[in-house]
Order: structure tokens, then sequence, then C-alpha cells
């Protein structure tokens, strides 16, 4: 047999590690991110003194851009994509799906077959 056991402690070494560091990719439109790829929202704050020097960068050059920054951070030793968005005086982040995370929507919606709808009837509604 061509098979490897892989113990447990084996895959726990193997584990990314936490680093507190959102690493940028690229600037997008915030339109650009479609609402069923955000999982959830997150604020985040600086932490130490070049913490904030960077953060304000950071936020500073969103706001200027009027974009949205795509990044990558690691969580729970699993790397996440993450848009970082300028809020008041700090930044939001929006913890976002993978694209094979998100199913097509014509395998739920094909079965669905059109109907008549009158202006009655949404009045109604």
């Amino acid at each position: 047999d061509n098979y490897v056991t892989v113990e447990p402690e084996e895959i726990e070494r193997i584990e990314i590690e936490s680093s507190r560091t959102i690493e940028i990719d690229e600037f997008v439109d915030r339109a650009d991110i479609d609402q069923r790829y955000v999982i959830r929202p997150y604020y985040l704050v600086p932490d130490g003194k070049m913490g904030h020097d960077a953060y304000a960068v950071i936020r500073e050059t969103i706001r200027s851009m009027n974009k949205v920054a795509i990044g990558r951070l690691v969580l729970t030793s699993r790397e996440h994509m993450i848009a970082l968005e300028s809020l008041k005086k700090g930044l939001m982040g929006l913890l976002l799906r993978y694209s094979y995370e998100v199913r097509d929507e014509d395998d739920y919606f094909a079965g669905i077959k059109d109907a008549k709808v009158t202006k009655e009837m949404v009045d109604l509604a």
C-alpha cells in the first residue's frame, strides 16, 4: 500500500500560527464585493505606537482612494480573506468567503417556475 498515516500531533505542528498582521493584496471598489462572500464584520484597532502609525496610514490610504483593501490574515490556524474599509476614526474588516465556498444560485433556483404576478397581487402583498 502507498498510504501514509499522519498523526494528530503532526498536523498540529504544521498549523499556521496567527501573526496578528494583515497582508494587503489589492484595492477594489466596495460595490465589487458580492454580499454572498461576506461572513462577518470586525472592528479593527491598532496595537502599540508603531501599530497606530501603520494603522493611520492604511486607513487614510483606503479613505483617499475611496476603495476597500483586500488582504489575508490568519485566524484560528487558517488563512482567511478580509476586506478593510475606513469607518470614522477606525477600520472595519469584513471576513470573506473564498469563491469555492459560495455555491452557484442556479443550482438552487433552476427548478423555480415563472409565475405571472399582477400589479394587484403585488399591491395586496
